[in-house]
Formats: C-alpha cells, sequence, structure tokens
C-alpha cells in the first residue's frame, strides 16, 4: 500500500481489481477482493517509514538485517543489469535512471542489441557484452564495473518446455546453466565488488514459478526454484559484509501479455501461429492450450469461458 501506484488483483487467470492502490484497498469493486482484504491482516504503514529508515543503526539480528530497517537509494548509486537488452530488463534501466543513478552498466550477450538501451541516457548507460554462462565475460565484467554497489542479475533462459513429453533434456540443461549456475556466478563474481564498495545490494529476478511448477514450463520452473534456494543461502553468507540480497518473483510479462490486458477478446480471438510469433512463444507449449492445427480451446484456468 506504500510502495505500489497500483494493485492488479487476479483469480484464476482472470482480472478481479485493477486500479490506483488507494482506491482497490478502500473501495474494491469486487465480492473477491472484498473477502482478500478481510481475510488478510493489513496493519497500518506510517507513510513516510522509508525516509525515516535509519541505516546508521548497527545491525545484530535478522529484523534489523533484512526488515524494514534496510533500505536503498538509488540516487547516486551505480548499477548493473544483465539481460538489459530488453523488457523487464531495459524497465530496470529506465528506471534506475529516472531514479537518479550515478551510472548504469548494461549487459547483453549480443552487442547488437545494445543500441535502444544506450539511448535511454547515453552519458550514463555504458554496454558490457556478457554471457552470464561464460566465466571470462564474467571476469571482464567484474573487472571493467568496479564501482558498482548495485547488481540486478536478470538474465535468464526459458524453453517453454515440459520435463517428460519432450524428447530430450538440452532446454532443462540450459535453464539450469542460466538461471542457476549464471546468476549464482555472477554472485560470486561481484561478491568482493560490492564488499569493497560497501555493501550494496543484490536483486535477482526469479520468477513466481519459483514457489509453484507449471508443467508447460516445468525445468523453467525447477531451475527458478534453485535459484531461488540459492539466493536464501547467499543472502545468509553475504550478511556479514552488509550486502542485502532480494529474490524477485514476478508474473511472465511479454508481448503476449500485454495484449490480453489490452485486448483480450483481440488476443483470444487469434490464431496459434500468430500467438507464438507475436508473443514469442515456443509453439508447442501453446499447442497444449489449443488444437494441433490452431483451433482455439479454453484459457488455461478459464473453464471454458
Amino acid at each position: 500500500r506504500v510502495l505500489c501506484e497500483h494493485v492488479l488483483v487476479m483469480r484464476e487467470g482472470r482480472v478481479e481489481d485493477y486500479g490506483k492502490t488507494v482506491d482497490v484497498f478502500s473501495r474494491p469493486k469486487s465480492r473477491y477482493t472484498r473477502a482478500l482484504l478481510s481475510a488478510i491482516p493489513t496493519p497500518v504503514v506510517e507513510p513516510d517509514w522509508l525516509d525515516k529508515t535509519d541505516l546508521t543503526v548497527e545491525c545484530t539480528n535478522s529484523v534489523c538485517q533484512y526488515g524494514e530497517k534496510i533500505t536503498m537509494k538509488i540516487e547516486g548509486s551505480v548499477a548493473l543489469v544483465s539481460g538489459a537488452n530488453r523488457g523487464i530488463g531495459r524497465a530496470f534501466v529506465e528506471c534506475l535512471i529516472k531514479r537518479g543513478a550515478k551510472r548504469v552498466y548494461v549487459t547483453a550477450r549480443d552487442p547488437k542489441q545494445f543500441n535502444s538501451v544506450i539511448s535511454i541516457e547515453p552519458a550514463k548507460v555504458h554496454a558490457l557484452q556478457l554471457d552470464i554462462t561464460d566465466g571470462a565475460q564474467i571476469e571482464n565484467a567484474v573487472g571493467a564495473a568496479r564501482d558498482v554497489d548495485l547488481l540486478i542479475n536478470n538474465a535468464g533462459a526459458n524453453g517453454n518446455t515440459s520435463m517428460i513429453s519432450i524428447s530430450d533434456t538440452e532446454n532443462a540443461r540450459r535453464e539450469m546453466e542460466v538461471n542457476y549456475f549464471g546468476t549464482m556466478a555472477m554472485c560470486r563474481a561481484f561478491a568482493p565488488t560490492l564488499k569493497a564498495n560497501g555493501g550494496g545490494a543484490i536483486v535477482n529476478v526469479l520468477s513466481i514459478l519459483s514457489k509453484v511448477n507449471l508443467p508447460a514450463s516445468g525445468s523453467y520452473s525447477a531451475s527458478k526454484a534453485a535459484a531461488y534456494s540459492m539466493t536464501q543461502g547467499v543472502r545468509a553468507e553475504l550478511a556479514a559484509q552488509n550486502t542485502w540480497l532480494l529474490e524477485l518473483c514476478p508474473e511472465r510479462w511479454t508481448p503476449i501479455w500485454q495484449r490480453i490486458f489490452k485486448g483480450r477478446k483481440r488476443i483470444q480471438s487469434m490464431s496459434l501461429t500468430e500467438l507464438a510469433r507475436r508473443g514469442g512463444w515456443n509453439r508447442r507449449c501453446l499447442s497444449r492450450w489449443y488444437g494441433a492445427r490452431g483451433e482455439r480451446r479454453s484459457w488455461p484456468g478459464s473453464k471454458g469461458r
């Protein structure tokens, strides 16, 4: 209620409520949202609690270390964002610049994809080629970004495949290499840099599927679950050097889902081939929701609607 400007309430794939946070909490439109608010304790929070945070207090327990006493000012910080060439990664860069970051290092595997993100603020955005599964490239990135105090591990891989019905485990191995081993390698490599710069913070971009497995993306879900567990362990190890570690577990957000919210009926009228092309989806994954020839079936969780 304090940090978010807007709230989206969903139930079984359907939007129940959406609007400004203050409106949804004070005047919820749906009975489902009202039931949620009555069932979940919502204690009163001081609107200016972030401004009152006292970082000079010596933290001696987990509540102080990981609770409301910890915050980070983006203004003046130096960040590195992996997988920053598009989507959520690019959005991170935009927000960091808007919030006053001093410098933002952006990374991606293909240098040709940097032009768009550099154009956000050429004087502050610096591009580095980086494949987080390549130890040599990680080492080069650490050497080039020695002033980083905020590491955002956003790079990831998703083959959109199941675990049993798929013909081989190539996608599963790739997802684990990137989402688990690659993210851990970045945490390990930049930990000394963050320590030297006062502790700083790491944000590991995971997924809501790190907490529940979606069979259509079963191996991806497993790799994110592994990264979620790894994040907890790394957080404990880095606590001694005052490095704060946060896991971020968003819903899937690709062009196809943006179109769902902007025009659900139009999306449902699209053919399988068009959905795959516009949304960047794996056609085999979509075929589980549609007929083999692309005829429409009911949406997941829609109960035939």
